[in-house]
């Protein structure tokens, strides 16, 4: 059985539970009879984290006392910026640091609820949202994922990252959201690299 530690940095509360929960729920589908250790993810806020020695303070902090060949993953959300260029800079800036550690930059475009939404169907019943929600066009384009998913809930709910993004991730399609979200597929293919380099 292959084995792998992966270490990640997040930007969210809601990743913190989320992303450990989709990993693990991921790796053995990637790669059947794999098996990942997911240590708790380390947050930092992301203007902290992209500001000049930002990553390179996390990716220290986060990496320290983690077994030799861990691999490493950052996810934050695009937000505004590029998801490309902001990848690029990153991964540089880590490689500069660390070019002993495989590591992966995956920026979610816009928010990480986007993936969410690529994969719409899927959620129907989960938290009492409906049924018959079609994907959006361009998915990853809509300024306010929470807010487009908030229309689909009961009235008087809206989605709270810390309370339902872990549960989404538990449901929704992976396969749906690869085919409509870029940055999803991204993190598949960046999730194979890291489960066969640790």
């Amino acid at each position: 059985m292959n084995s792998a530690t992966i270490v990640t940095i997040v930007e969210g509360h809601g990743e913190v539970a989320a992303l450990p929960t989709l990993l693990r729920r991921l790796v053995p589908l990637i790669v059947p009879g794999a098996y990942a250790n997911i240590p708790q993810p380390y947050r930092v806020p992301r203007n902290s984290l992209i500001k000049r020695t930002g990553v390179e303070t996390a990716v220290t902090v986060a990496m320290r006392g983690k077994p030799s060949g861990s691999g490493l993953m950052v996810l934050i959300d695009a937000d505004d910026d590029c998801p490309v260029q902001l990848a690029i800079s990153l991964k540089e800036r880590i490689g500069a640091c660390r070019s002993d550690v495989a590591a992966s930059v995956v920026i979610a475009k816009r928010e990480f609820e986007a993936w969410f939404l690529a994969a719409a169907p899927s959620l129907a019943g989960v938290y009492g949202f409906a049924d018959n929600v079609a994907v959006p066009t361009d998915p990853e384009g809509i300024r306010g994922a929470k807010e487009r998913l908030s229309r689909h809930f009961p009235p008087g709910l809206a989605i709270d990252p810390m309370a339902h993004q872990a549960g989404f991730t538990k449901v929704f399609d992976v396969q749906l959201a690869r085919a409509n979200s870029p940055s999803f597929d991204k993190f598949w293919r960046d999730l194979e690299f890291l489960i066969k380099e640790t």
